[in-house]
């Protein structure tokens, strides 16, 4: 899956989180319900000044918005899922969003590869 396609989802699952519809948003970042359509299936990255406006309309950061797309691993079920989360986690307060983080950290720790010990001496 490439950059735009991941775009494509991330931007999809964000609105769709908020309760937008594409002509809703389209609307509200000054563009055409085409021109989400097309940002949403991965045929076309917005200019810098439509980043800017969605970010605002979605209330995220541009580095929610578009970071991490290039980065190895990342699919489609991934930016989805990161998407629902930070929908989540936006509505919290600061101690329930320490539980969290502390629930998550644990859950990667249980789940990553056994370390293999050192060598004595090393």
């Amino acid at each position: 899956m490439d950059t735009k396609q991941l775009f494509g989802l991330r931007l999809q699952a964000l609105r769709k989180e908020r309760g937008l519809s594409q002509e809703r948003l389209a609307e509200l970042i000054d563009r055409s319900k085409d021109a989400v359509s097309k940002m949403e299936r991965g045929i076309n990255l917005p200019a810098f000044d439509t980043l800017l406006r969605l970010a605002d309309q979605l209330g995220v950061s541009l580095r929610d918005l578009v970071g991490d797309l290039d980065a190895p691993g990342i699919t489609g079920e991934w930016v989805e899922q990161q998407a629902r989360l930070a929908a989540i986690v936006r509505d919290m307060d600061a101690k329930t969003l320490g539980v969290l983080v502390d629930q998550a950290d644990a859950l990667r720790r249980l789940m990553a590869p056994p370390r293999r010990p050192t060598p004595k001496g090393r």
